[in-house]
């Protein structure tokens, strides 16, 4: 019997995302399968399951909390041998029109690791149903390429302690960024800041980019804290988009828009449009169905989790994920 321990105190308890981590339990047990079954883990300590469900990932903080210490010892054990699963968010969140609905707000599941890259979506030949009907819920119309638009827009992630800045600080690397693509272009740039704000580094990092843009006609900071506007619009009305790994880039594949991502480990790797000095010359020979396709298989509603329909996927891949 291979027994996986969902860790309900990995999050707040009461709200959507403890809602998320009880649908997981009540759907691997609802699938009845004789070999598998999920234990509702409601206490701070590390029970002795052969899988782990941790609802994200352990990033460093300045001071310990029990939940945050709970995943450190969950990751610790069970991420080295693959045995863990994560929740992460939904990378077409602009698109949902109400939070926290069950059928019309999804969320990742990663199997094994935490990062894209590395992480089993069990999306590698995906089929176009499961992304037919996020699109009708989600009211998607994928647009074609066309390279209109004039500003470029690069996409910060949060400060530099989130677990998908690899260290590095997101101003600097915005500031890098904007230095080479003036090497290349002379369109306007945009830099917008995560919406976070309760990161370290967040009032240094604004002020860094708005003295770094200070007196430059063509470069415009979008900060919380002061001028922000709709992240889908701003992406509609862009040239292009650029990301270190942020998920805030997705909208340019739905709208049309060439997009440039400078980590490998990026979930929106695969639609990457080369290199920033080809700005102006994108690489849009992609395949955005396939791309668009594993998106729909690697997202799921709370009413999907809860009925069972991604731990069959699951079961129908195990085989092959526990001889990796």
């Amino acid at each position: 019997m291979n027994v996986i321990d969902v860790y309900s105190k990995t999050t707040a308890k009461g709200g959507f995302k403890y809602d998320l981590m009880k649908a997981f339990y009540d759907g691997v047990n609802r699938v009845g399968d004789k070999d598998w079954k999920a234990n509702l883990i409601d206490s701070y300590n590390l029970s002795n399951g052969d899988y782990a469900f941790c609802f994200n990932y352990q990033r460093d903080v300045p001071r310990s909390r029990p939940g945050l210490d709970l995943r450190k010892k969950i990751i610790n054990r069970y991420e080295s041998p693959g045995k863990i699963f994560y929740y992460d968010s939904n990378v077409l969140v602009s698109y949902e029109k109400v939070k926290h609905h069950p059928l019309t707000s999804y969320v990742r599941i990663a199997f094994g690791n935490v990062y894209p890259d590395k992480a089993k979506y069990f999306n590698h030949y995906p089929s176009p149903e499961r992304w037919n009907i996020m699109k009708e819920r989600l009211k998607i119309d994928v647009k074609n390429y066309d390279k209109s638009g004039d500003q470029i827009y690069i996409c910060c992630n949060r400060g530099s302690g989130g677990y998908s800045a690899f260290g590095q600080n997101a101003a600097q690397w915005a500031i890098e960024t904007t230095q080479l693509l003036r090497q290349h272009t002379k369109r306007p740039i945009a830099i917008r800041l995560h919406s976070g704000q309760g990161y370290p580094t967040y009032k240094e990092d604004v002020r860094r980019l708005y003295d770094f843009a200070n007196g430059k006609k063509d470069i415009t900071v979008h900060s919380p804290d002061n001028n922000y506007p709709n992240l889908l619009e701003q992406i509609k009305k862009s040239y292009a988009v650029v990301v270190f790994t942020s998920s805030w880039g997705t909208p340019a594949v739905i709208e049309g828009k060439p997009l440039f991502v400078t980590h490998l480990s990026s979930y929106l790797y695969p639609m990457n449009a080369g290199h920033l000095s080809n700005i102006e010359n994108p690489n849009l020979n992609l395949d955005r169905d396939k791309f668009l396709y594993g998106l729909g298989e690697s997202h799921w509603t709370l009413q999907d989790i809860e009925n069972g329909l991604y731990f069959k996927k699951f079961l129908e891949n195990t085989i092959w994920q526990l001889n990796l």
